[in-house]
């Protein structure tokens, strides 16, 4: 009699230590969503060409700063995507490019090395400064020469981003990805075109 108690208790005591750890390693709180990187961006006319630019958040530029420090590069891809309105049909898209930027501080040199991707050009720079608006502003993207934008049509523009993990060595884009600012996620930004 004595042994069956002992075991209820046993079993109850589990019971109830399972349902401790369920409910409060179980939040009710949605998880938050990380701030998207993209402060700024927008497309422009000079001469007759179309062009678009963006510029990042001046905390991601500092979270980019500090992930240099291990010698890893961090690549990034920027997706513009321009659009006309259309009153009855989907946005009909007009124009599409990515660009592909890599930034890696070179330990021995202390030096930046900026690769960018998309023309497979690389140019170093002991300027943090100068490294982060490489990375982080790209400007005068081409979307379009000769553009025929119609005044009485209303377009946007998207841009999409996304940080890849490309180039890096298998161990250290793992510890990267429990990261929050480092997860290859894609954000996105959209803001209308003014003709």
């Amino acid at each position: 009699m004595v042994l069956n108690f002992s075991r209820y208790r046993c079993i109850a005591f589990g019971l109830m230590l399972s349902g401790l750890l369920l409910t409060s390693g179980c939040s009710q709180e949605p998880k938050k969503k990380a701030p998207n990187p993209i402060a700024t961006a927008s497309a422009f006319l000079q001469g007759d060409d179309l062009y678009a630019r963006a510029s990042l958040q001046p905390f991601f530029s500092k979270a980019v700063l500090a992930t240099l420090l291990h010698g890893e590069p961090i690549q990034v891809t920027y997706h513009f995507s321009f659009f006309r309105r259309q009153q009855y049909l989907p946005d009909l898209p007009l124009a599409k490019v990515s660009i592909s930027k890599s930034l890696r501080l070179r330990l021995v040199t202390q030096r930046y090395e900026m690769h960018d991707l998309s023309t497979n050009k690389i140019h170093y720079t002991p300027d943090t400064e100068e490294a982060i608006r490489f990375f982080s502003n790209p400007r005068f993207v081409l979307l379009g020469k000769n553009a025929n934008l119609k005044k009485e049509s209303g377009y946007w523009l998207r841009v999409a981003f996304k940080i890849d993990h490309q180039g890096m060595s298998p161990l250290f884009r793992t510890l990267k990805q429990w990261l929050t600012i480092d997860q290859a996620m894609d954000y996105q930004y959209d803001v209308e075109f003014f003709n």
